[in-house]
């Protein structure tokens, strides 16, 4: 059957490797072997499927691939559609041998965009949820992150339905270090800094009714269908908008009107609250609402947890700041252990978060 190739990337040598949607396969290339119309130099690597056992073969396929070109190593993933079930893998080059199996979550069972930060770090968006994560080889331990909450823009204004994804999709990194991920049905190109854990997020002006549950009165309604996309030299972003027949750029250099400062990590019991400051810098003159999303659901909600801002509508002025107060009370029922916060303030164009460890005792 066809493989339908997806993903591809290069290791240190020039040699190609690629996944295909319709594969459980890495696919290595040897360039100076290819040859036109033909199968010459390329070689198909199986992956161990143990993890899979039990699901249908048809439903298991690549996600990601990413070439690991200091470590020698590529990084792929394998999901099963609708399944709940998806895995990292690490091959090495050199031995020629799958040298680590990470089962992930069910929660994070659609593993398809990958990129590797500047300290090694595996990065992946989960195109099933609003979740996007970062793998620790090291630690050999998984971060979860959160996009906002979809925008009520998508829904024609209205609220947002609770079943609302985001779906991050695919990732790139830029000269700075800063990830970059397209909120397929989210509407927005998100930047993401893995060092001061701040996710800056951009709204796509294109929406097409076609692809969204739109009122019959909704004047604006739907998604782009942002595709892929690619980061130049100058922070300069050029993404597909798939539906629409269209590419568009976003001029990231442009400093963003307001930066968040919050503190790192915060303790609650289950039951009880906590006070966490949020700080609004403003580079340029803002005026938006204040924003906050959580690792406790897929979509970004808290669940059956409670979070209040001291003011919802706020404004700061060019080289002005202002504090705001987020409370956060955890639910009774809420499980033990680590949970992110992503707290800031957005408008119709642009919105700042930061991440907040919220670490449940």
């Amino acid at each position: 059957p066809a493989k339908y190739p997806s993903m591809m990337d290069f290791d240190s040598n020039g040699n190609l490797y690629y996944i295909g949607i319709n594969s459980q396969s890495i696919f290595f290339g040897n360039v100076s072997r290819i040859q036109n119309a033909t199968s010459e130099g390329f070689t198909e690597i199986s992956l161990p499927l143990e993890g899979f056992s039990g699901i249908n073969s048809d439903l298991v396929t690549s996600g990601g691939l990413v070439v690991d070109k200091e470590q020698n190593d590529v990084w792929v993933s394998l999901l099963a559609f609708q399944q709940k079930k998806g895995q990292l893998f690490q091959y090495d080059i050199e031995t020629d041998r799958v040298v680590r199996i990470v089962d992930l979550p069910s929660d994070l069972g659609s593993p398809v965009g990958m990129e590797l930060d500047d300290n090694g770090n595996v990065w992946v968006a989960d195109h099933g949820t609003s979740t996007f994560f970062k793998y620790d080889p090291t630690l050999d331990n998984i971060t979860r992150f959160v996009t906002s909450i979809a925008s009520p823009k998508i829904y024609g204004g209205s609220t947002t339905p609770p079943s609302a994804y985001t779906l991050p999709y695919w990732i790139d990194k830029g000269g700075d270090g800063s990830l970059w991920f397209n909120e397929h049905t989210g509407n927005k190109i998100a930047r993401f800094d893995p060092e001061e854990l701040a996710l800056v997020e951009y709204w796509i002006p294109s929406q097409n009714r076609a692809w969204t549950l739109c009122p019959p009165q909704a004047t604006a309604c739907g998604i782009a269908n942002v595709m892929q996309f690619a980061v130049d030299p100058d922070n300069q972003l050029w993404f597909s908008e798939w539906t629409e027949n269209k590419i568009a750029k976003l001029d990231a250099s442009k400093q963003v009107p307001i930066s968040v400062l919050t503190p790192a990590e915060v303790a609650v019991a289950r039951g009880e609250s906590t006070e966490i400051k949020v700080t609004l810098a403003g580079s340029s003159d803002f005026s938006g609402e204040m924003m906050a999303a959580g690792t406790f659901m897929p979509n970004g909600a808290l669940g059956n947890s409670t979070g209040i801002f001291s003011e919802e509508s706020v404004s700061v002025t060019s080289g002005g700041s202002k504090e705001v107060s987020y409370t956060f009370t955890a639910a009774d029922n809420l499980d033990q252990g680590q949970y992110m916060i992503m707290l800031g303030a957005g408008n119709d164009d642009v919105s700042y978060m930061k991440a907040v460890r919220v670490n449940i005792i």
